[in-house]
């Protein structure tokens, strides 16, 4: 199994102590269940690139990559598409107010009961993702 993992704390001596909690246990038992990629491994980092998203003390926010891409979507074509287009966006949920209500008439169409129609109201609201306030 692979994976990454995150450890912060809101001090330097809150995250120095994270840090050996998850070194102890990760280390000090009979079996390594935790093994560590240098190329990979920031320590002491106040800003970082995760998933996607970049997080810091402040505040988490999308990479400029991530807002580039969807101002950058095309409107979609059909069923398929609109799928894909509201799985990349769906970060969003995060950092729009009303995201759930904007991507609604989206969500409506991507219903296997509804006919294939893209119109106004769905063009607006992919205009407000490409362009959020």
């Amino acid at each position: 199994m692979a994976g990454d993992i995150v450890l912060h704390g809101k001090t330097t001596k809150e995250h120095d102590r994270n840090l050996v909690a998850l070194l102890n246990r990760s280390f000090c038992k009979r079996e390594t269940i935790l093994s560590l990629n240098n190329d990979k491994s920031k320590i002491g980092t106040s800003k970082i690139v995760f998933k996607g998203l970049i997080l810091n003390k402040h505040d988490v926010g999308p990479t400029e990559e991530k807002v580039k891409g969807i101002g950058e979507t095309k409107a979609p074509t059909n069923p398929a598409e609109l799928r894909s287009f509201l799985g990349f966006v769906s970060f969003s949920v995060w950092f729009l107010l009303d995201f759930a209500t904007t991507v609604e008439s989206l969500r409506n169409l991507n219903h296997k009961s509804t006919k294939w129609q893209w119109g106004k109201e769905e063009n607006e609201a992919l205009e407000a993702l490409r362009n959020p306030v």
